[in-house]
């Protein structure tokens, strides 16, 4: 299956994609609780990242355009999370200030030195098979691999942290609760050198 890197052209199949993929998701649910408004609320809110993403990491989208992976490239001098915060609040609902500060109270947890974070990856409904996030995930290893950084996600399932074993990543040594959200298990995959 090919993928390919996602370009500003594409932000509203990824906004799309996305609020479709997690429109159901537990961690969601807790922060956008009204049903009626919560599709919408999620397009808006995935907006705001996959633009940031678009310059300061990447989405990674399948030749289908039925999955996405985005992704940030955190070092000294890229992303600012005040700014996606301060966006967060000031631009929209309540809802946006209770995503604004769990995102908050994640990137506490993100590693301190220079590190790719896995913000979402998503196939929506039926179409979640492991050819789609294996060929979305091997291209993420790969250009972590060669930006010889470390690689950070949260994961919404135990199932999902074993199942990143099978890539590389390792639970991370502590637990990951936020108040008011569900438990999340962290993830974290050391580069590896490539063969010659």
């Amino acid at each position: 299956m090919n993928v390919r890197d996602a370009t500003f052209s594409d932000i509203e199949l990824i906004c799309d994609l996305l609020a479709e993929a997690f429109y159901d998701d537990v961690l969601i649910e807790s922060a956008f609780p009204a049903p009626e408004r919560r599709r919408e609320a999620l397009r808006s809110f995935f907006r705001i990242y996959a633009e940031v993403a678009l310059r300061k990491g990447g989405v990674i989208i399948d030749e289908n355009n039925v999955g996405a992976l985005m992704y940030f490239h955190y070092d000294s001098e890229n992303i600012t999370d005040e700014i996606l915060f301060k966006q967060l609040r000031d631009e929209y609902s309540a809802d946006y200030a209770t995503m604004a500060y769990l995102m908050h109270k994640l990137s506490a947890y993100h590693p301190t030195i220079p590190h790719f974070y896995i913000f979402v990856l998503a196939i929506p409904g039926q179409d979640r098979g492991m050819d789609v996030i294996n060929a979305l995930m091997y291209r993420l290893i790969h250009l972590q691999d060669q930006a010889g950084v470390p690689c950070y996600a949260e994961c919404t399932a135990a199932r999902v942290q074993r199942l990143a074993g099978r890539l590389g990543f390792k639970p991370a040594n502590f637990k990951l609760c936020v108040d008011g959200f569900p438990e999340l298990y962290p993830i974290l995959r050391e580069p590896q050198k490539a063969l010659i």
